[in-house]
């Protein structure tokens, strides 16, 4: 359900007056989302390579379902957000002076 909130929100709620700046808005969320997965991405290598008897692999083993979730929820929310700056450009195109 917090999906189908965001998602609503960024059709509906996102800042702009225009086409044109909702769309540098989208643009901008899809970038710190892009990013949060190259970090988290960045951090699983990390991981791989301690010892596995540490405390923070086996504070990553009780924590790795919640991560799984949310990783699993950024990339739908990446997939949406490249469908819906696709959908804002196409539009804003046809305003272009």
């Amino acid at each position: 359900m917090s999906r189908l909130n965001r998602n609503a929100n960024y059709i509906y709620v996102v800042d702009g007056e225009t086409v044109w700046e909702r769309l540098r808005v989208i643009r901008t969320f899809l970038e710190e989302r892009k990013t949060a997965l190259a970090i988290n991405e960045l951090n699983q290598e990390k991981l791989d390579r301690l010892d596995k008897t540490s405390f923070e692999y086996r504070e990553y083993l009780i924590l790795k379902p919640q991560q799984d979730k949310l990783l699993e929820e950024c990339l739908e929310e990446i997939k949406f957000l490249e469908d819906f700056e696709a959908k804002l450009a196409a539009e804003a195109e046809k305003q272009r002076i």
